[in-house]
């Protein structure tokens, strides 16, 4: 992590960022076992949670998705999600 990073970045800039993009601060993925309903049933998939930003000003997002659907919501969307979730599931 550098020195200009949230604390909870955990890109390798170096290695990841690319020339001419705002920065990318992403935080760890964190995989999902799932299941979806799908057109056919129900589908495995796993899913990835991951907190970024780009550049030094933007907001913070949460990424849920498993490289062919996905949503995009910004931290405290996710966290009224994850409420909901909770309530919906008792």
């Amino acid at each position: 992590m550098d020195s200009d990073c949230p604390p909870w970045c955990a890109a390798r800039h170096p290695d990841e960022d690319e020339a001419g993009q705002p920065r990318r601060h992403r935080g760890d993925a964190i995989a999902v076992p799932g299941v979806f309903e799908g057109d056919e049933g129900a589908e495995a998939a796993e899913l990835v949670v991951e907190r970024f930003r780009d550049g030094e000003d933007g907001p913070d997002w949460i990424y849920i998705g498993d490289g062919w659907r996905e949503l995009v919501v910004t931290v405290e969307t996710a966290t009224r999600i994850a409420a909901a979730l909770q309530a919906a599931a008792r």
